[in-house]
């Protein structure tokens, strides 16, 4: 186990954070950070509209895909890139190519200007909801799949029927 009383390692140890105490003042962070939130949301939204509109104007120039691109990369991580990606797909020219990852231009698509301004990425894909694990049902999943797979078998299907029977004694009353 590392040593943490080291030099070097407290050294290269990130500052402490300036945490907000008080119930009054960490109401007002919150305030603060919903509005900054709701303001970075709609330039994000904006610029997404803009690049696809900037697309259909180039459209006969060979324009390429580079801004969405940068506009995807530019997020932070907390932010639903994948979202966006997949309202790019829907309203702008374009697709993505899963060899580069990257959104290409796709001169075979239109653009669907109204309906992207309409609505903006984090509504067209909303987040999933969240759920707590549930062992029991996950169990129940997988033995369900496994046995789907069992009764029409595949030649590339890897189902040990020893791990199978150790699994259904594991949650006999597991339900999916």
């Amino acid at each position: 186990m590392a040593n943490l009383t080291k030099p070097s390692t407290l050294e290269n140890a990130p500052k402490a954070l300036k945490l907000i105490t008080g119930e009054a003042d960490i109401t007002k962070g919150i305030k603060s950070a919903e509005g900054r939130g709701k303001s970075l949301q709609k330039d994000w939204h904006i610029l997404a509209c803009s690049i696809i509109a900037h697309i259909e104007a180039h459209r006969a120039n060979g324009v390429n895909a580079n801004l969405a691109n940068a506009l995807v990369a530019s997020l932070p991580n907390g932010v639903r890139k994948n979202a966006l990606l997949d309202w790019f797909c829907a309203h702008g020219a374009v697709t993505f190519n899963d060899e580069t990852r990257k959104l290409m231009f796709d001169k075979t698509q239109g653009t669907r200007q109204l309906a992207g301004e309409a609505t903006p990425f984090w509504e067209f894909k909303p987040e999933a909801e969240y759920k707590a694990f549930d062992l029991d049902k996950a169990i129940a999943n997988l033995l369900k799949l496994a046995d789907k797979h069992l009764a029409k078998p595949n030649s590339e299907d890897k189902i040990d029927l020893d791990k199978v029977a150790k699994l259904k004694a594991l949650a006999p009353v597991a339900k999916a």
